[in-house]
């Protein structure tokens, strides 16, 4: 591949174009257009506006509003004063904080008694119940056979994977973990408890042989998981991000909601640990008061406040993230699992397309697209959500492949960039498609604005070499013979009339509160309709034109926290630039879509803004955690 002669001959071909544009009068054109704009912004008063104090955060705490809001947290910080060293002592002393900090030094002849124990309890639970099946034999016998093996194994896992090729990829792979950890003597580590954790495995036993067994595993699951969480702060976090594209959205909710208890008691029983304020805790403030204001106002409160709560512990993922992620590797190892997760998302998507799933006849008009059968959508139920998502993923993982270094790394960044760019060429979706596009163009010109010739030139060549289905679908964007675009310009004339009536306040959050005022508005052919099919008519239809300025401030906050990453050739720099590119694309599908039709995308935007303010963060030298 090497010595491809295809490959030498594009080389020379883009090494020739790029000498071309050096010093030509394109490239002088070009700057001269640049700094025209940029010496006429320099001294307008949108860009002192947005240079003023407040943006940094120094307004916000000088104001009243700031130490109301933080009261909570000075609450906090007396209790742990009071209590604080009463509390550490009893954790020192827990039976479980030995195990969470020693399980992979925790000799595997131990976990084969346990694991014998509940095995044991299971199979007296079936037999005496009368349930034992072949299912339950296979069941007993197969966790009893593990239990055995482990038994002669008197070594951790520590010990057991040292020098493997598990670690030294897990090490190349997550840049925050090193191999070397698995190559130091470590003494292996026995249960002190043993008795107590042998009654619980009994007991677990004669749970699972009673109920269903797979049940009984996940409560025993989600409870471990509650106790590592309440112990590690940060394991919350971690799950949050990953777990935030697969599973529904009150799991998630309650999986935030045990991670913030965690932080709380953090932050009592911590007598140095300190609040994090950024640049966006003052519009985060804005945003959730007029969140809550919408529900207690909506036409519709008793369904608006049930969506009020998500909308408040889904904002909370930022603060946490923020909070607990403040070293260079917790944070480029939080990067990577939020990208490998999108990778995941977007294999399942291509499964589906090959696979078959239900398509919504709503979703294709089978007149004007005959060719497709399939629009897939993955975890998220709609073909659009999927492409909203993949949007922000794109970006992010070309910025993973740019900066990987070493065969290993660039051959999985590959593949995971070829999966998510597959996976949006499946769901059809036009808005994403050009959204996608329109976030990678504008991420590699602001890396290097040499490539503005190469992607004119991409852009023109795409025509020739796009398959007929794709680019049919792609100039059908506008026509009005699509039923799609046809129902989406009536529900944007009726919201827009909406918004004309509500602008003040809106009409509250949620479904049921829009579907409750819209058949006023509706026009023929459009009689029913969820949302807006437009994010910023959404925003002044729910919340009122405040909450569109809220949101539009956030989102030009996230612009100016891009632009002062001081570093200039960091994984965090061009992460930070991709982030810039993938929000110009997702603000722009935003014009056919309302953006948090799914609720878990509102988790996901929150948990961008946090990877993205944790990174500024770090990268401005405030990388180190006070503990």
């Amino acid at each position: 591949m090497k010595n491809s002669v295809i490959i030498h001959f594009f080389a020379v071909v883009f090494r020739w174009i790029a000498e071309c544009y050096n010093n030509s009068g394109i490239e002088k054109g070009i700057d001269k257009i640049c700094n025209f704009f940029v010496r006429y912004a320099d001294h307008s008063a949108f860009i002192n506006t947005f240079r003023n104090h407040f943006m940094e955060g120094n307004y916000w705490r000088a104001s009243k509003t700031y130490q109301f809001v933080m009261l909570p947290v000075k609450l906090l910080k007396k209790i742990g004063n009071a209590a604080g060293d009463r509390v550490c002592a009893i954790r020192e002393k827990s039976i479980g904080r030995g195990f969470f900090e020693n399980f992979l030094k925790v000799s595997l002849r131990d976990y084969g008694v346990l694991l014998l124990c509940l095995m044991a309890g299971y199979a007296v639970s079936v037999y005496l119940f009368g349930k034992m099946g072949r299912l339950d034999r296979y069941i007993a016998c197969g966790g009893a056979a593990v239990g055995i093996v482990l038994l002669f194994i008197n070594c951790s896992l520590t010990d057991l994977f040292r020098g493997s090729i598990i670690a030294k990829w897990a090490g190349r792979l997550f840049t925050c973990y090193s191999a070397e950890d698995f190559d130091a003597e470590v003494p292996v580590y026995h249960l002190k408890c043993m008795p107590f954790d042998i009654v619980l495995m009994l007991l677990l036993g004669i749970f699972m042989g009673y109920f269903n067994p797979i049940a009984a595993l996940l409560s025993f699951a989600a409870a471990s998981g509650i106790l590592l969480i309440l112990w590690k702060t940060e394991i919350g976090v971690f799950l949050t991000v990953m777990l935030a594209p697969i599973m529904p959205t009150m799991v998630m909710v309650a999986l935030i909601g045990v991670t913030v208890v965690s932080f709380v008691i953090r932050m009592a029983t911590n007598k140095d640990m300190e609040y994090v304020v950024t640049p966006f805790s003052m519009l985060i403030f804005a945003f959730l008061a007029l969140v809550v204001l919408s529900g207690f106002t909506s036409v519709d409160m008793m369904s608006s406040i049930p969506i009020v709560l998500v909308y408040v512990m889904f904002t909370f993922s930022y603060m946490l993230i923020v909070n607990t992620i403040k070293t260079r590797s917790a944070w480029n190892m939080l990067l990577v699992l939020f990208v490998l997760c999108g990778a995941l998302v977007s294999l399942y998507g291509i499964y589906q397309n090959f696979a078959g799933v239900d398509t919504a006849q709503s979703w294709v008009d089978t007149q004007m697209f005959e060719d497709i059968i399939v629009r897939v959508y993955s975890t998220f139920d709609n073909p659009n959500v999927l492409g909203q998502y993949l949007i922000l993923m794109i970006p992010v993982a070309f910025a993973m492949l740019l900066q990987s270094k070493g065969s290993g790394k660039k051959i999985v960044y590959t593949i995971v960039n070829l999966c998510m760019f597959a996976c949006l060429l499946y769901t059809w979706s036009r808005g994403a498609w050009v959204g996608a596009v329109l976030s990678l163009v504008f991420f590699v010109l602001l890396r290097d604005r040499r490539w503005l010739i190469i992607c004119l030139i991409g852009l023109l060549l795409m025509p020739s070499v796009l398959p007929a289905s794709i680019l049919e679908r792609l100039t059908s964007i506008g026509n009005m013979e699509d039923s799609s675009t046809a129902y989406r310009v009536s529900v944007w004339v009726a919201s827009l009339r909406m918004a004309r009536d509500y602008w003040m306040s809106g009409i509250g959050i949620g479904f049921s509160a829009f579907e409750k005022i819209y058949p006023a508005y509706a026009l023929n052919g459009a009689g029913f309709a969820l949302h807006a099919h437009n994010f910023y008519i959404e925003w002044v239809v729910e919340m009122g034109v405040l909450g569109l300025l809220t949101f539009l401030a956030l989102i030009l906050t996230a612009y100016k926290q891009i632009a002062a990453v001081r570093e200039k050739k960091s994984l965090i720099r061009f992460v930070t630039l991709a982030m810039a590119g993938a929000l110009l694309g997702y603000l722009f599908q935003g014009m056919a879509e309302n953006l948090w039709y799914n609720y878990r995308m509102v988790l996901l935007f929150w948990i961008y803004m946090g990877i993205l303010q944790s990174g500024v963060n770090i990268s401005n030298g405030k990388d180190r955690v006070v503990l």
